[in-house]
């Protein structure tokens, strides 16, 4: 009898505590299991069963059941227990597993997920019988099969919502998605095919439905082409891989309105550095401001010519970014009309958390530079030149709309933190210069 035995286990470069219990029986040529329990904090296996044959060719007839915390294994699981009933049955050489698992009350990416699969292992070859399930509503069914040399497996989901994975800026992307896909070939060699139809998805005011007119992925590239039923619509990725890089021949989205973006470069695959162009013609003040709210206070269609670089996860694009026949986002109370800002111009630098303007120009009316961070806590800073301005521009950056009137003049360096710590008196604004309201008025 094992009435209790403490155990310490290497598991991702931590330890994994176990305690193990049960009775195990030894016989001349048998070992029988009885209600063996390994256990560990968030975990437990049970075995029952018996080994034969011991002394010519070992064979099993067990049953095995377990539960884990799913997030022990799986980090981007926030939560879920993965519980598995299965059956060991022949010889050891080639035992014979058949049984169940599935994934109870789980959370991916804040989104309840729940599968239920029927599983098979025989001659090397592991199947995947059936699998059913939710993911955040959505319906969601596979099959598999792994075996020795070659693979294949599908995958069919219907209608999950963007806003389970996908974010524009802050916000959660609108729309669904319903994928078909074929994964085949060989263990060195797999091969990814279907289809895509994504519904309903908005971008900067518009509502748009995709279908892929073509989807191929392999060891070393990637192919997709989403469009609209119309063309009106499209988005292109073309992919390659070299011995140490990956090459992004292109990328590129194009509206029907005039909007395009262009995207080609390399990756290193060790290390992930980027480097690359990029190119983007008539796109709304509004989708930037997705990303950087201040962006979105004025309505324009910017253009931008510049280089990419950083790293996957880090990636920055610098470059020169412009527009023509800029407006306020708000039109003017007593008159209802747009306020017209002018022609911009400026360098840009924008990374993960950081959104730099730097020798910017608007309307013949400001210079200066301006910088937005999201994070590690939101807020942003300007030194600004004002020449015979229109007031309005310079606190629709500031994000603040006094009802004064009239003419700046001046300079001012000033600074504004979204969330200070007003335990430890930090301000929300701070700065200095001097500006010049004249001809104005204030009620």
């Amino acid at each position: 009898k094992v009435k209790s035995v403490k155990m310490r286990t290497p598991l991702n470069s931590s330890s994994l505590d176990l305690e193990a219990r049960g009775e195990l029986m030894f016989g001349k040529d048998k070992v029988e299991f009885q209600s063996f329990t390994v256990a560990g904090r968030v975990s437990e296996l049970a075995v029952s069963g018996y080994v034969t044959e011991l002394s010519a060719e070992p064979s099993v007839q067990a049953r095995l059941t377990a539960q884990a915390a799913v997030s022990q294994w799986l980090p981007r699981f926030s939560s879920g227990q993965a519980v598995a009933d299965f059956a060991l049955e022949g010889p050891v050489k080639n035992v014979q597993v058949y049984g169940t698992l599935n994934l109870v009350e789980a959370v991916l990416f804040n989104a309840p997920m729940s599968l239920q699969s029927a599983v098979t292992y025989s001659t090397a070859t592991l199947r995947i019988d059936s699998l059913d399930g939710k993911w955040n509503g959505a319906p969601v069914t596979a099959k598999a099969q792994f075996g020795p040399e070659k693979i294949f497996a599908k995958l069919d989901c219907k209608d999950l919502p963007l806003k389970t994975f996908l974010k524009i800026g802050q916000s959660p992307a609108s729309g669904r998605i319903s994928a078909n896909l074929t994964a085949s070939g060989t263990r060195k060699s797999p091969k990814l095919s279907g289809s895509l139809h994504i519904t309903d998805f908005e971008l900067a005011g518009r509502k748009m439905s995709f279908s892929s007119r073509g989807l191929s992925a392999g060891p070393d590239s990637v192919s997709l082409l989403l469009a609209s039923k119309d063309k009106a619509y499209t988005i292109a990725l073309q992919m390659t891989g070299g011995k140490s890089d990956w090459f992004l021949r292109n990328f590129s989205l194009n509206l029907s309105d005039g909007t395009a973006l262009k995207v080609s470069g390399k990756a290193r695959k060790e290390t992930g550095e980027i480097s690359g162009t990029v190119a983007a013609e008539s796109v709304p003040a509004g989708l930037v401001g997705e990303f950087v709210k201040v962006v979105g206070r004025f309505k324009a269609l910017l253009s931008f010519n510049g280089k990419l670089l950083g790293t996957l996860t880090a990636p920055v694009m610098e470059g020169a970014l412009t527009a023509r026949e800029v407006f306020l986002s708000e039109k003017d109370q007593e008159s209802g009309v747009a306020v017209p800002v002018g022609d911009f111009s400026a360098q840009m630098s924008w990374g993960k958390s950081l959104f730099k303007l730097d020798k910017a120009s608007v309307g013949g009316q400001y210079a200066g530079d301006f910088k937005y961070w999201s994070k590690p806590v939101s807020k942003l800073w300007a030194s600004v030149t004002a020449q015979d301005a229109n007031h309005k521009i310079f606190f629709a950056f500031m994000n603040t709309a006094p009802d004064v009137s009239g003419t700046l003049n001046g300079k001012i360096e000033i600074a504004h933190k979204k969330d200070p710590d007003l335990s430890q008196k930090e301000p929300a604004w701070e700065g200095s210069g001097e500006l010049k309201l004249t001809q104005g008025t204030w009620s």
